[in-house]
């Protein structure tokens, strides 16, 4: 289903009632404008990356003490059925507090207490989430910072689309099903990654790859031998390099010419983990050389510079796409791997030291990001071939399932966009309560398939 081309002919912006946010809601409440103390353990704070593709991502948890904790809910405490928008890094994101959640906010962030009697609060999210509301945050930004920020007098006066009541909850009982399914993809996406940081864990840093009998190197007494680097035992005829100079990646260089064609531009705020916002803004390049973007190819692996931004992708041979209809901003570090070596490569970099290295070797006084010399400090063991090609064959087709559930999730975010107007419009109608099916209203029928 293309659903681009769909759009053009059949979905129009809304043109119908919109209120501001602020009368749709009891309070919208920002969080108080210093860091927690963080704890091991205690009361959860919800933090800017633990929301993604509209939902509450838990998968890492932050706590804080009781005193803490108390100070940032007296104004208004967070409860189930509230929402939470990004004010920045990112800007605009939106998700719904689960039930039997009972958290604080992190810095950052926004809570919207929607009026029951107004507005249905799945209807609210999913209207947040829409191109016709998301285009408003944008615009909202004057800040002038590097960082885009939206104030909370621009949140407040935000024009939600406006139906009864009724209708909203007809439009959310649709959109739910896709949600959900948006939903399961990122907690199988979620369980892939762990999954691949097990083994990467198991076989580069225990050491217990399986040997020629398929049993753990290190715990069977496999030839190990000291290196002075690392201060510890690798495996006998392994080396350690470093992740500037080694003979499995190198670092990829901005200053590519264009010439006068339409790409999507991807900066850093258009990831989220390992999660890529196609939808991001096209630009026009003329035919000139930039120093300012990167252009991806195959087998490379991307990670955000700044401090404090864990934002990875990749781009395999099941994804050359991308080649051809992106570009990447200077925020990202791209390393271009050699063959049978982009899996390993990833699995170091998703691995939860890296990103502790990474920012501790961050530096800058605007804004600490780590800087290519500085990757001379990270030590990158290089195992032997044969282990690499073993590690490359089983990992492949987890990183492969994990992008094509990304794109599986691109598509159900596209539906939903397609669809959201269309409701809201009243150009799709579902025909009765017992029976929730589609119907185009004074519309030409639209098939749905391939």
């Amino acid at each position: 289903m293309n659903l681009r081309a769909l759009n053009k002919t059949h979905k129009k912006a809304f043109k119908g009632k919109t209120i501001p946010l602020i009368d749709l809601c009891l309070a919208i409440s920002d969080c108080p404008h210093y860091t927690p103390n963080w704890t091991e353990s205690g009361e959860l704070v919800i933090r800017n990356f633990n929301i993604k593709n509209g939902r509450l991502d838990l998968t890492e948890r932050y706590y804080t003490d009781k005193e803490t904790f108390l100070d940032r809910i007296k104004r208004h405490k967070p409860e189930s059925g509230d929402l939470i928008i990004t004010r920045e890094a990112p800007m605009g994101e939106v998700c719904i507090i689960p039930e039997e959640i009972e958290c604080c906010l992190g810095q950052r962030m926004v809570l919207i207490k929607p009026n029951p009697q107004k507005v249905n609060n799945r209807y609210l999210l999913y209207a947040m989430l829409s191109e016709f509301v998301q285009k408003q945050i944008k615009k909202s930004d004057s800040s002038g910072s590097i960082v885009s920020n939206l104030c909370i007098p621009d949140l407040e006066q935000l024009n939600i689309p406006y139906i009864p009541l009724t209708e909203q909850e007809k439009v959310a009982s649709i959109l739910n099903p896709i949600f959900e399914s948006i939903e399961v993809n990122d907690r199988i996406n979620t369980e892939l990654e762990n999954f691949a940081k097990a083994i990467y864990n198991y076989w580069f840093v225990q050491f217990d790859f399986p040997n020629e009998e398929g049993k753990p190197h290190k715990t069977s007494g496999g030839a190990m031998e000291w290196n002075d680097e690392l201060k510890r035992e690798i495996p006998m005829g392994w080396s350690v390099q470093n992740l500037k100079e080694n003979c499995l990646c190198e670092i990829i260089k901005p200053g590519i010419e264009y010439f006068g064609t339409e790409k999507t531009y991807l900066a850093t705020a258009d990831v989220n983990d390992l999660s890529i916002n196609f939808n991001a803004d096209k630009i026009i390049f003329e035919n000139r050389e930039s120093r300012a973007n990167m252009q991806p190819m195959v087998n490379t692996v991307w990670f955000a510079k700044m401090k404090n931004s864990r934002k990875i992708l990749f781009i395999g041979d099941y994804s050359r796409f991308l080649i051809e209809n992106m570009i990447f901003s200077t925020g990202f570090m791209g390393l271009k791997c050699i063959d049978k070596s982009m899996e390993y490569i990833l699995s170091f970099i998703i691995n939860d030291d890296f990103e502790v290295l990474k920012d501790r070797l961050a530096n800058g006084a605007t804004q600490q990001a780590v800087n290519n010399d500085s990757l001379i400090l990270i030590p990158l063991i290089i195992p032997s071939d044969k282990i690499l090609e073993m590690f490359q064959k089983m990992m492949f087709p987890i990183f492969k399932r994990l992008y094509e559930n990304q794109m599986q999730t691109h598509e159900l975010i596209n539906l939903r966009d397609f669809l959201l107007p269309m409701l809201m419009n009243g150009q799709v109608k579902v025909k009765s309560e017992e029976n929730e099916q589609l119907s185009m209203a004074a519309e030409p029928q639209v098939k749905y398939g391939k």
